[in-house]
């Protein structure tokens, strides 16, 4: 079987639950950025991705195509999508799309807040990397736009997170690393 059909399996599952789940959400309290603007960042990383592919950017890739590397990268996807799948879960109702608090704002840190503060995020890049492992170029290119916009969001989720918890978030913040494990 094609790896490059295979690691769309997750996404697809990624997808569909992210797509039932975002129906039963709190209320918004506060939206630090206007939804508008999301949009419009979305058209422009589809324009840039469009100018990439125009211009043969997609024509190579930094890591050899072999069955080995796309067993390394279906496996990272899997693992990537499962987490952002269980941390969106155990976030439940307090999930937004953009950095939001909700009606009722819970600060939550176990589960996968436990290892890290944004597994969501972890989770979608360790999902990228190992679906541009299999894809190449494209991929890679979705990777490197998706590391941008999480440094972005996570400034600005711990900016939200700070003010309305500004005594127990200070704490988790320094029990607790951003993105990676051990590492920030």
């Amino acid at each position: 079987m094609n790896a490059r059909i295979v690691v769309l399996v997750p996404w697809l599952v990624f997808v569909v639950f992210w797509g039932l789940s975002a129906r039963n959400v709190k209320k918004t309290k506060i939206r630090l950025t206007p939804q508008w603007r999301w949009f419009a960042a979305r058209i422009v990383v589809i324009a840039l991705l469009l100018v990439c592919w125009r211009s043969g950017a997609f024509r190579t890739s930094p890591l050899p195509r072999n069955s080995a590397t796309d067993v390394v990268g279906i496996a990272l996807c899997v693992i990537g999508v499962s987490f952002a799948i269980w941390a969106r879960w155990h976030l439940g109702t307090n999930w937004s799309a953009t950095p939001s608090l909700k009606e009722e704002h819970e600060l939550v840190t176990t589960g996968p807040y436990h290892f890290v503060r944004h597994p969501i995020y972890t989770g979608a890049l360790l999902a990228s990397l190992g679906t541009a492992m299999v894809v190449g170029s494209p991929g890679w290119i979705v990777f490197a736009l998706l590391c941008v916009t999480f440094v972005y969001r996570v400034g600005a989720e711990e900016q939200l997170m700070e003010a309305a918890f500004p005594n127990d978030y200070r704490s988790y913040r320094q029990r607790t690393k951003a993105l990676i494990p051990l590492l920030w």
